[in-house]
């Protein structure tokens, strides 16, 4: 990372400042600028420190305006109607050139989600039952659909990117039985398709963030205990969240569903969190297509050689395979 920080009573000149100061949120002067991601030329990140109405600090994101939308949605209507605890959202502007918006949010430089911890799973697990056990909120029909359907065609793009892999000249042949590995456990999915849908069927249509992990969660440490702060929902959606159980404890699941007045089995909810898991690994093999399509394939060899090791734990634990 990276800082830009002004004179004392004069803010640095950044494209994120003059962002902010556009949706009139605060007329604070930011301490200084971070580059928490980018500058690309699709998206950027950064974070001003003590740019906030109370001096908060604030992180600014550019990306796709269609992105903000999605993401602006759920921070002020959606996360506000459940039980959860949620970030603060300062607004977003309108499309600017080249159909970009920038999204304002609290930061959350907390401590990092980690999944081996089984501390933070059952966190997880907690916050993520209080959104399954809710009422879906009026303002999710306007999120993208993301029903059983959409995974299955996430599953199709994943065997294709994989199977274009293969070909691929610029691979070693360790590289190539990474990727066969992997389109072997994505072809075991689809052979047991019918068993995702039924397992997923036992979960309601409610809000999906479909990346849930260390990158875009934070445990924050308050008085009552600590708090589960979830990021980053560009990937949301309305439809089933199996994805998203990928990372959580499937006791304190269950535990914290009854307290919400929603039984859910032991056993399916154990299932339910290895399904999450397959979910996740073929949800992201389609963004790496064009990275294992070029002469620089091999730079996505160690996520793929990632996917096929969970994929293949999935299979065993769930009894799926040969």
């Amino acid at each position: 990372m990276n800082a830009v920080a002004g004179a004392l009573g004069q803010a640095p000149n950044h494209e994120a400042i003059d962002a902010w100061r556009s949706v009139g949120v605060s007329d604070r002067i930011p301490l200084a600028v971070t580059t928490l991601k980018g500058p690309a030329r699709k998206s950027a990140v950064y974070r001003l420190a003590g740019a906030g109405p109370v001096g908060e600090t604030i992180v600014a994101k550019r990306c796709r305006t269609e992105t903000a939308t999605t993401e602006f949605a759920v921070y002020t209507q959606i996360l506000p109607a459940l039980p959860v605890t949620r970030l603060r959202c300062f607004g977003m502007t309108d499309a600017a050139t080249a159909d970009e918006s920038w999204l304002f949010v609290e930061d959350a430089d907390d401590e990092p989600f980690r999944a081996a911890e089984l501390g933070h799973r059952a966190l997880a697990a907690a916050w993520m039952a209080a959104v399954h056990a809710t009422p879906a909120p009026a303002g999710l029909r306007l999120l993208p659909d993301r029903r059983v359907e959409y995974f299955g065609a996430m599953l199709t793009r994943a065997i294709a990117a994989l199977r274009v892999a293969l070909d691929n000249r610029s691979l070693t042949r360790l590289d190539r039985d990474a990727v066969a590995a992997a389109l072997r456990g994505c072809h075991t999915v689809l052979g047991r398709w019918q068993d995702v849908a039924d397992l997923c069927a036992a979960l309601p249509d409610t809000l999906v963030h479909g990346g849930f992990g260390r990158k875009n969660t934070r445990v924050g440490r308050q008085r009552a205990g600590l708090e589960l702060l979830v990021f980053d929902w560009e990937c949301a959606g309305q439809g089933m969240p199996a994805i998203d159980l990928a990372r959580v404890d499937p006791t304190t699941y269950v535990e914290a569903s009854a307290r919400h007045g929603r039984a859910v089995d032991a056993l399916a909810a154990w299932r339910l969190v290895h399904v999450g898991r397959a979910l996740w690994c073929i949800s992201s093999i389609p963004g790496e297509a064009d990275t294992l399509a070029s002469p620089w394939a091999a730079r996505a060899i160690g996520k793929v050689d990632a996917y096929a090791g969970e994929l293949a734990d999935v299979s065993r634990a769930l009894g799926w395979a040969d």
